[in-house]
């Protein structure tokens, strides 16, 4: 990988490489050997740890203390590596403090998806096909295949049959009985006792004296013979009389099969040619001709439309020249003369004559980006540059069911609700309710048996519709046309009116009128005869008295030199107001009385929105300049003096002050108040140009605890921080007569960061000592720690046996003392990471150590043979590695030092064969 970008307090590893980059005192990412991480060493961090490439745990646990853990991987894979015949389960545990741990998890033995709550018994998770074996509390959706044990409560929408079987048992005349488990249809064999069986006999039949043609009719407590009564014992639509109502004539006399004869009244109902008067109607967007009023202007303005058949029209009206007259026929501002105010001078083209143009002037621009010159300024308060003298102050900041306790109960499809049931009460099919429900044991009235059943009655041949007619020849219940072709003959087996037929007279359409039984008549009105109210129809020699009309509004526009309209809403009055129409009105021409043109800007004045007609011209010199007021401007020139009684608050981020001599009366000048960030270098800074634009100053650098520094050169401008990266940024020379330290004894007065020589101490002593005290020592003498700058100590200057090994520090600095392992399996190539280092190579086959053009000349690496396979030092493309007799460790355990010899050329020295 290439050399990360970090800071300090971060790493990274590059395990392809066994190296691991972190950030030295020097603040330069450094690389370093990742075996004494991996023989002795935790690596920890407060930072990130970037990773490029597969992290890989050889340990046994791996603990996140992380609050939120974010996984890209959408499966989870649990006992990775497991081959054969598993056998140990797997799942997730939930850590839950001081209460017991729950866990999901799969179960090897049984092959199945458990659960716990109490961290001890396991529950299956019930799935399609799975037994249960447990309480069940809660709704069951879904179809229950298999044996239910245990008691059922509450509602089951099918099931396939009762647990016990149930006996359908009928007593009295009629006997029978049943087995009913629900698993199926039954059908029960009955029988007649030997009881009279007579229709009269029965309970709820009352027969009295009857005739030929009588029908069975129930009363609400019993059955009777009777007539039929029309709309009371028929149903269906029927017209027993016809009346006439508002707009109709009815010719009729009400009797069994009458006629009536039905037609519109003239005199109420408007037809479309007679000659009529039509009073208070309302009109929905009728058409009209022959109506075309016409509509003339007068007074100031003139013109006049004509509204054809009273459609919509456009009067053009115009304005009477010389008839407007400003100020009186007009509103709205206009400028009719201009007078001069203090400052401000003002000039007529022409100040007696209508459309004069005006110029106004105050001598110079006083905008607030203005630089107006003034003899001297007084002000309260300042905002800007100022050129010349201040005087004042400046401030400024979710098997058994014996006992099925049900609402519902449905078996094989036939629904039985016991709601109701009583000692007594037997089950009967209601149709109504398409179920079985509990009822009186009524089986020993003969109101059960069947009609058919019965010696008086005999339904031989019945059809759908028919009724139980009386025939008193064959003394017999019959269907009603088992001796005659008819059904229910009106007005011979009937009671009550009825019409027969129904004719249409003026006006009036019929349709529907067949005369058959059950016929329907449709009346309507004849629309070529009669007005209806939404029918596109003409009316003719009609008379509207005070008529209401809706849908014709005719709308009345202006044009020409006014503009408006108004709309006639159902012909009813409306107001027109008229607008004189833009461009229409020639000032002096149709207007009287002065006014001004045009506004010309003079010296100092800015005129805005002084174009067009009706425009508002507004007059500024940029800002107020009474006596009081605060002005603002962007330079002030004046060749007097300026002076503030108040303060001056400067909000811009410079002040410049062109002059020789500054006299401030502030002992203290305050830098940074209120200013952000809080944390800023302060001081001050000049340019200078010693053929190069430059700058000097003194500043507190915050990133170094705030020392003051001076410095000199700076080629670009001085802002927050003070760039002493800058390639130009040189430290400033201070000339003193005495630097007086305040630091307590024990610490360093004065520290000097430099690695050269100190001239020109011109200090007679130093802590008591001479200034040649401190010269150079050619061969000193260090007793305890002793830290040297990097890069300051060579080999030459080490003198033999004057260092202890032991006292060195570990890392790089031990790499000719303390050797470290690189260690291999398989071929490999060198890195610069492997300078100094000892690369093993444990391989049973043979095995190249490629050797590519890094490092620098005298750099030394060490590789070693720990395997029985032959190493071979080659060179990689372009690079030769010298070497005698040959390039190959002679056998196990044999090793060569490769020293570099200059740009791809390697000595190879150690045990060797060719």
């Amino acid at each position: 990988m290439t050399i990360p970008n970090l800071v300090k307090g971060q790493i990274a590893l590059d395990p392809t490489n066994d190296l691991l980059y972190y950030v030295n005192e020097f603040n330069a990412v450094v690389a370093t050997s990742l075996s004494w991480v991996k023989n002795n060493s935790n690596i920890s961090t407060t930072q990130n740890v970037v990773i490029d490439g597969d992290l890989t745990v050889s340990g046994s646990t791996v603990t996140v203390n992380v609050e939120t853990l974010l996984i890209e991987d959408n499966i989870i894979v649990l006992n990775t590596g497991t081959t054969g015949v598993p056998s140990l389960n797997a799942g997730i545990e939930i850590e839950r403090g001081t209460s017991t741990n729950v866990q999901l998890r799969w179960n090897e033995t049984t092959d199945k998806w458990q659960y716990t709550n109490d961290g001890i018994t396991f529950y299956n998770i019930v799935g399609e096909g799975t037994n249960i074996t447990a309480n069940v509390t809660g709704n069951v959706t879904g179809n229950v295949t298999g044996n239910v044990t245990g008691n059922v409560t509450g509602n089951a929408g099918t099931a396939t049959k009762l647990a016990t079987a149930r006996t359908i048992q009928l007593t009295g005349p009629v006997t029978g009985s049943v087995s009913f488990d629900g698993s199926s249809n039954v059908s029960m064999s009955t029988s007649l006792t030997a009881e009279s069986t007579t229709i009269n006999n029965l309970s709820d039949v009352t027969i009295s004296s009857a005739a030929n043609g009588d029908f069975l009719r129930y009363n609400g407590s019993a059955w009777i013979n009777d007539a039929v009564d029309l709309g009371t014992d028929t149903t269906g639509n029927f017209v027993s009389n016809v009346t006439s109502g508002n707009g109709i004539t009815v010719t009729h006399t009400p009797g069994e099969g009458s006629s009536a004869a039905v037609a519109v009244n003239t005199s109420v109902v408007a037809t479309l040619n007679d000659t009529q008067t039509l009073t208070n109607k309302t009109l929905a967007t009728p058409s009209f001709t022959g109506v075309s009023p016409k509509i003339t202007l007068g007074g100031n303005i003139y013109g006049n439309v004509t509204l054809t058949n009273l459609q919509s029209g456009i009067l053009n009206a115009y304005l009477v020249p010389a008839s407007v007259t400003l100020g009186v026929h007009t509103t709205g501002d206009f400028v009719s003369r201009l007078y001069a105010g203090p400052g401000v001078e003002v000039q007529f083209d022409n100040n007696s004559a209508a459309g004069a143009s005006a110029t106004l002037s105050v001598g110079q621009s006083v905008s607030t980006y203005a630089t107006p010159n003034f003899v001297s300024v007084t002000a309260q308060n300042f905002y800007g540059n100022v050129t010349g003298n201040l005087t004042g102050n400046v401030s400024g900041n979710v098997s058994n069911a014996t006992n099925v306790n049900t609402t519902n109960l449905s078996v094989n499809n036939f629904a039985i609700d016991p709601t109701g049931a009583a000692d007594g009460k037997v089950l009967k099919y209601s149709s109504s309710l398409g179920k079985f429900v509990p009822a009186d044991d009524n089986v020993a009235t003969a109101g059960s048996l069947s009609v058919n059943d019965l010696n008086d009655v005999d339904t031989t041949g019945k059809v759908n519709g028919q009724y139980l007619r009386w025939n008193q020849s064959l003394s017999n219940w019959v269907p009603d046309n088992a001796d005659a072709p008819s059904n229910i003959a009106l007005g011979t087996n009937t009671i009550g009116n009825y019409v027969k037929s129904v004719q249409a007279g003026n006006g009036i359409i019929l349709s529907n009128n067949s005369g058959g039984a059950g016929a329907t008549p449709s009346f309507s009105v004849n629309t070529s005869v009669v007005a209806t109210l939404n029918d596109a129809q003409t009316l003719t020699q009609k008379t509207l008295t005070s008529p209401t009309i809706t849908g014709i509004s005719p709308v009345i526009t202006l044009a020409g030199d006014l503009t408006g309209s108004a709309t006639l809403t159902n012909l009813g009055n409306t107001t027109l107001t008229a607008t004189i129409a833009a461009n229409s009105v020639a000032l002096g021409t149709d207007t009287t009385g002065d006014y001004v043109s045009s506004l010309v800007a003079g010296t100092g004045i800015t005129l805005a929105n002084n174009s067009g007609e009706t425009s508002t011209p507004t007059i500024s010199i940029g800002q107020a300049v009474n006596t009081n007021s605060n002005v603002t401007f962007g330079t002030v020139t004046t060749t007097g003096s300026i002076t503030v009684a108040g303060n001056i608050n400067v909000t811009g981020s410079l002040v410049t002050t062109n002059q020789t001599s500054l006299s401030i009366e502030d002992p203290i000048i305050y830098l940074n108040n209120g200013a952000t960030p809080s944390d800023p270098d302060l001081g001050f800074a000049g340019n200078y140009n010693d053929g190069t634009y430059r700058h000097a100053g003194l500043f507190s650098d915050a990133s170094d605890s705030h020392k003051f520094k001076f410095f000199k050169g700076l080629t670009v401008e001085p802002t927050h921080p003070i760039d002493t990266s800058h390639a130009s940024y040189a430290h400033g020379d201070v000339v003193a007569n005495t630097f007086e330290s305040k630091i307590a004894t024990g610490s360093a007065p004065l520290v000097i960061a430099s690695t050269t020589l100190v001239s020109n101490l011109n200090a007679q002593y130093l802590n008591g000592q001479a200034g040649t005290y401190y010269a150079p020592t050619a061969s000193p003498t260090f007793t305890g720690t002793v830290t040297l700058p990097a890069n300051t100590v060579t080999n030459s200057m080490i003198a033999s046996n004057t260092i202890d090994y032991s006292k060195l520090a570990s890392g790089p600095a031990t790499s000719n003392f303390n050797i470290i392992f690189n260690d291999q399996v398989a071929a490999y190539t060198l890195l610069a990471g492997d300078l100094a280092k000892m690369v093993t190579i444990n391989s049973s086959s043979n095995t190249i150590v490629t050797v590519p053009n890094i490092l620098s000349t005298g750099d030394q690496i060490t590789v070693l043979s720990k395997g029985t396979g032959i190493v071979e030092l080659r060179g990689d493309t372009g690079v030769t590695v010298n070497a005698t007799p040959g390039r190959y460790l002679r056998t196990q355990w044999s090793s060569a030092t490769l020293v570099k010899l200059g740009s791809n050329s390697w000595l190879a020295i150690g045990d060797l064969k060719a």
